[in-house]
């Protein structure tokens, strides 16, 4: 999760809190005048105020208006987050993973960013739900990852509904339907992720296999692989030469997603494209070639 950049961050802080001196200091930086509001968030007035004092560590962070003093901002943000800041929580969680101005420490990583999810925070929520997926400073457990992960799948996030899926298929934690499966993976497919719709189209053509499933399989395979999925390429590319007997666009579009995946000399890539060839007049062959061309240009 990507930190906040900063201007988004001095548009969306609340200010309700201190309303007086604070929305003062807060319109100076928006503004530019980084000196009125040094003077504002230094005041008396400010020595609790977890917003003003997150804020003030931006300014060392960024050198607004000061010296850049990271030192400083890390006092700062630590006050701010021990305040109950929540920008500040998943901000100081963010360095702690990343090791930025300090060193990693994934625990403390992890403990902050559940401070900031308690409070609704959309990123930890998600990042508390990876690191117990992963084991990322604590022990892997999927029954929370997936509470978690539940939490802002809910709320539309692709990523989080993908691992929702992935977690219910592998029945890990708890039994589950392969319709829920389908719909959390639907629900990421039809944002572009393509590993989710690499997914359910093997679902489709796995478990389900009618013609109609195969078609929908396709369908799903061809806006993964225009996504970049490498696997859902190499899918397309078997899917149409077991169907290549029957009809010679087939064998058109089976050379072409082949010749699109990776591959070594020798491998089965290779040996399926040679075989697919013998089967292909030259007509096919440069179709195949042509529409390759095409796609690489």
């Amino acid at each position: 999760m990507i930190k906040r950049l900063v201007c988004i961050l001095f548009m969306l802080l609340p200010i309700s809190v201190d309303a007086g001196d604070y929305e003062v200091g807060l319109e100076a930086i928006n503004n530019g005048k980084y000196d009125k509001a040094l003077e504002v968030f230094t005041s008396p007035s400010m020595k609790d105020n977890a917003k003003a004092i997150f804020l003030l560590g931006i300014m060392y962070e960024l050198g607004m208006g000061v010296e850049k003093d990271i030192p400083k901002y890390l006092k700062h943000l630590k006050q701010s987050a021990e305040l109950g800041y929540t920008h500040a929580q998943y901000n100081l969680g963010q360095l702690y993973r990343t090791g930025k101005y300090m060193k990693q420490d994934l625990q403390k990583a992890l403990q902050w960013y559940e401070k900031a999810a308690e409070q609704g925070d959309e990123g930890a929520v998600f990042n508390v739900a990876l690191m117990y997926y992963k084991g990322d400073g604590t022990e892997i457990n999927k029954g929370k990852a997936l509470d978690w992960f539940m939490k802002t799948a809910m709320k539309g996030h692709k990523e989080a509904q993908f691992n929702v899926a992935m977690i219910l298929k592998s029945g890990e934690v708890k039994r589950s339907s392969r319709e829920e499966v389908m719909y959390w993976l639907k629900s990421a497919a039809e944002q572009f992720h393509p590993e989710a719709m690499y997914n359910l189209a093997m679902i489709h053509i796995q478990e389900l296999g009618t013609t109609k499933d195969i078609e929908t399989a396709i369908l799903w395979l061809e806006r993964a692989s225009e996504g970049g999925y490498e696997d859902a390429t190499l899918a397309l590319g078997r899917i149409f030469f077991s169907k290549a007997m029957k009809d010679p666009a087939d064998k058109v579009k089976g050379l072409y997603y082949l010749s699109r995946t990776k591959k070594t000399p020798g491998d089965e890539t290779e040996k399926l494209i040679e075989n697919l060839k013998q089967k292909m007049t030259e007509s096919e062959i440069k179709s195949a070639e042509a529409l390759l061309e095409s796609k690489n240009k």
